[in-house]
């Protein structure tokens, strides 16, 4: 019976580890320390995906590891390992499986579970409207509505498995997938390592892009498109690499979507640093 569960996967977080003996440079928010930490002792909590009230049973954890997690990042280190990697290679159903590990990547993180068991269960609260991050503060405020969330999950995986896939059918034909390169191997992650930017209005093609550093090397990007008369099918490269700058914006949101850990494959630079003070010194206020 696992106790300790990872609310980010331990395999995606040793894609970050570029010093076997060094492991991954962090920051733990709440306590505000940088320190040096390996996969399996970062981004875990206990009994996070459990029933409160009832024996641990690890239905939960086993159902996303053994439906999505396990073969998603055996895509997932190809793509890593085979930088100059073409995903018009990759099946229908490969595609599929990593837009389900994004899906499954954001449920997994505290401020997940709340946005997306609002929305189901429509509650009266702020959270209804999707947002791209749910504060330290709120997650405490509504650690019922993660244990709700918990429940439902533990009592209805097949509806919640039927959901993803009618998300993928419906969406599909309109989804661009991408691949950017970073080669100074900066790009972080965080506790909530998917970031989402939803992009409303009727002369703008896409609804949601989704971005998540695969490594600190691989960035990896999903698009929706809003309408099929935009459609220009794209599986492949967006860019072969991404740009100083690029890198900087999304570091920098990756930040600001943090509540626990901010990651990194090597030493944060003066420039990250500032901004996770800032971003702490935000948190410590709330």
């Amino acid at each position: 019976m696992t106790i300790r569960q990872h609310v980010v996967q331990k395999e995606y977080l040793e894609l970050f580890v570029l010093d076997d003996n060094i492991g991954l440079y962090a920051v733990d928010v709440k306590r505000n320390q940088f320190l040096n930490v390996f996969p399996k002792n970062i981004c875990v909590e206990k009994k996070t995906y459990e029933i409160e009230g009832k024996e641990p049973d690890n239905v939960i954890e086993n159902y996303m590891n053994h439906n999505y997690e396990k073969e998603a990042i055996k895509l997932i280190r190809k793509i890593v390992k085979q930088q100059n990697i073409d995903l018009n290679s990759f099946t229908e159903e490969d595609l599929k499986c990593i837009y389900k590990y994004f899906y499954l990547q954001l449920w997994r993180t505290d401020s997940g579970r709340i946005m997306f068991h609002s929305v189901k269960m429509d509650l009266d609260n702020d959270f209804k409207n999707p947002r791209p991050h749910i504060t330290e503060k709120e997650i405490r405020e509504n650690e019922s509505v993660i244990n709700d969330a918990n429940l439902w999950m533990h009592d209805h995986l097949e509806e919640f498995e039927k959901k993803i896939e009618n998300s993928w059918n419906y969406y599909y034909p309109r989804i661009n997938f991408g691949i950017s390169f970073c080669k100074d191997s900066s790009l972080i992650t965080t506790d909530n390592p998917v970031l989402t930017y939803s992009k409303p209005g009727e002369d703008y093609p896409l609804i949601t892009v989704m971005k998540m550093a695969l490594s600190p090397n691989v960035l990896l990007h999903i698009e929706i498109l809003r309408q099929d008369n935009f459609k220009q099918k794209n599986i492949g490269y967006f860019k072969n690499e991404i740009t100083k700058e690029e890198v900087k914006m999304f570091n920098e949101s990756v930040i600001s979507n943090a509540n626990y850990w901010i990651i990194s494959g090597i030493p944060f630079s003066c420039e990250l640093k500032e901004s996770i003070g800032n971003h702490i010194e935000y948190i410590l206020s709330e």
